[in-house]
C-alpha cells in the first residue's frame, strides 16, 4: 500500500469511506489510516496519516500506472517515467528499499524545499517478517483470487479490514 504522513507531499485530504479504512501491521505495532489524499509528486492517491514514521509508495501501484526503468549494471537506483518531461529517480539506501529525494521537487504552496523521503519497497522484501507458512498462505489465496478473479480487490479489502476473513 501507498501512505504518507508528510501534508507537504499531498493535497485533497480527505476522510476514507468504511470500506476503505486500513489497519497495517508493522514490526513495531500497527497504524490505521482513516484519510486518503492526492500525492503531489505523483498523480496518484495514497492513505494518510501524519502521525505515521514514513512516506512509503508501493512499487506495485506506482508500477500500474508508470514505466519503471533499472540498470543496476549503471547505478543502484529506479527511474520513475510519469511523462516525456518528467522523471523521479529513486536511489537504493538498504536492503531493497528505495528514496526519492524530495527536496529538489517543487511542490504546490511551498517556498522552502521539503526534507523528506518517499521509500519504495517491494513485497518480497517484507515476507521475512511472516512465518513460511503464513506467506505460502497468502500466496496461494492470491494465485486462488487472480484465477477464479474473485473475490474482487475491493471485497478482499472489505474481508480483511473487518476481520471476516477469519470467520470460518
Amino acid at each position: 500500500m501507498s501512505c504518507v504522513c508528510n501534508k507537504n507531499l499531498v493535497e485533497n485530504i480527505n476522510a476514507c469511506k468504511d470500506t476503505e479504512v486500513t489497519r497495517v501491521y508493522t514490526n513495531g505495532g500497527h497504524v490505521d489510516y482513516t484519510r486518503n489524499a492526492k500525492l503531489q509528486i505523483l498523480p496518484s492517491e495514497v492513505f494518510f496519516n501524519e502521525f505515521s514514521m514514513a512516506n512509503i509508495l508501493s512499487l506495485k501501484d506506482v508500477a500500474s500506472k508508470f514505466k519503471i526503468t533499472m540498470d543496476t549494471s549503471i547505478d543502484r537506483a529506479m527511474t520513475v517515467h510519469i511523462n516525456e518531461h518528467t522523471l523521479l529517480r529513486f536511489q537504493e539506501c538498504s536492503d531493497g528499499l528505495y528514496y526519492l529525494d524530495t527536496s529538489t521537487i517543487a511542490l504546490k504552496g511551498n517556498n522552502v524545499p521539503v526534507i523528506s523521503y518517499c521509500n519504495l519497497q517491494t513485497v518480497n522484501s517484507n515476507k521475512k517478517y511472516f512465518s513460511r507458512r503464513e506467506v505460502q498462505g497468502a500466496d496461494r489465496t492470491r494465485s486462488l483470487q487472480q484465477l477464479l478473479l474473485w473475490p474482487s480487490e475491493s471485497d478482499i479489502k472489505k474481508l480483511v479490514t473487518t476481520n471476516m476473513h477469519k470467520q470460518r
